[in-house]
């Protein structure tokens, strides 16, 4: 597909979600028609990864898989060129910058880094000093010109705020030492409170660490764990989805779903749900609401739903049903104790959603900052 062609369905998609209607591709600035071109171009082509392929099913899981990783990685470098391009910074890659700041980077020290134009015997190890001014310099480098920069800039920037903040409430990122091999992670949401064992704690202080962040902080974490799987993929390593045994979720919590979907379910009176027989059941308190579990039957606190959407809360209990069907997943980077932890869909859909959202921002912006002096 070309990539005008593929604009024209960008188009639409943006239009759709109502983030704005975009120029025709014949009105774009043609200063900024090369970089969106690369874009849709890409994008057009990680879409072209998404159909059926043919043989047995061993070879189509196979092959699945590595039709991912590559559409992951296109839509990474889509990220990494739009930040590049809404920072209107030149492309340098590090020895360049690192030859062209020896004498004026601060972090630089013109006596400890290794001089290119006398090669060192194989068998010298650099002097620590040395690693510990390149490492500095790296970072340097990234914060300003390299893809960390690029990436921090598209979901901090050119991401919208509603955006962001969907992002900021439904994803985060799962950090624990050592990683556990937990099953279905995107379930484990706000509030999330369980302490029956040392994982589950761990758990459930991973999760208090991300509640506890700001907006901002979090949109940092998110582009820079992003930055990080693309980064793997430049050294050859593919990241995988975590495919864990260890439920995170409660056995009480799955009973409740079992009950919900069962329609098992009775909301009483303040006066009636104080007169249950606790004997043999499990208390439960979900988002802000009482719940009791006995004999596969969910009693609720029909007082705290004021000002609630039952139906919303309902959905909620449900995804706990096991025989739900979930379609979250949890992209982990086990060397950086680390995972990108998202829900109903898989990372490549979502990158997909938040390129065409940064996309059609970065359009409308040059295109208004364009008319405005054209205006003066």
């Amino acid at each position: 597909m070309e990539g005008t062609e593929y604009y024209d369905k960008l188009r639409d998609s943006v239009s759709l979600r109502g983030w704005g209607e975009l120029p025709r591709w014949s009105e774009l600035d043609e200063a900024h028609q090369e970089t969106v071109a690369v874009i849709v171009k890409r994008l057009a082509l990680a879409q072209s990864l998404a159909g059926d392929l043919e043989g047995d099913q061993a070879d189509q899981g196979a092959d699945d898989a590595e039709n991912t990783a590559l559409k992951l990685y296109l839509l990474l470098t889509c990220v990494n060129v739009l930040g590049q391009a809404d920072q209107d910074t030149a492309a340098m890659d590090f020895p360049t910058w690192l030859a062209a700041n020896k004498t004026t980077n601060n972090h630089l020290d013109a006596d400890t880094l290794p001089d290119e134009s006398e090669p060192e015997a194989e068998s010298e190890t650099p002097p620590e000093d040395s690693m510990e001014s390149l490492a500095t310099a790296y970072e340097d480098f990234q914060s300003r010109f390299g893809s960390k920069s690029n990436f921090m800039h598209v979901f901090t920037k050119c991401i919208d705020h509603d955006v962001q903040r969907w992002i900021g409430n439904h994803c985060w990122v799962y950090e624990d030492d050592p990683i556990e091999n937990w099953s279905t992670l995107h379930l484990v949401q706000k509030g999330y409170n369980e302490s029956k064992t040392a994982e589950y704690e761990r758990l459930t202080k991973a999760r208090k660490r991300w509640d506890a962040l700001t907006l901002q902080k979090s949109m940092v974490e998110i582009a820079d764990i992003c930055e990080s799987i693309h980064h793997q993929f430049a050294v050859c390593i593919s990241p995988m989805p975590l495919r864990g045994m260890k439920d995170p979720v409660p056995k009480v919590l799955r009973e409740i779903g079992v009950a919900m979907a069962d329609q098992h379910v009775n909301y009483l009176s303040e006066t009636a749900f104080r007169k249950l027989d606790l004997g043999g059941t499990h208390t439960v308190i979900i988002d802000n609401i009482d719940c009791i579990i006995k004999d596969s039957e969910l009693y609720v606190r029909l007082s705290n739903f004021e000002d609630r959407d039952t139906q919303s809360w309902q959905d909620q209990v449900l995804i706990w049903n096991p025989k739900q069907i979930t379609r979250g997943e949890a992209i982990t980077l086990p060397d950086m104790k680390r995972a990108l932890v998202l829900p109903d869909k898989p990372l490549v859909d979502h990158l997909n959603d938040w390129i065409e959202n940064a996309l059609s921002q970065f359009i409308s912006n040059h295109q208004a900052a364009r008319h405005v002096k054209e205006a003066r």
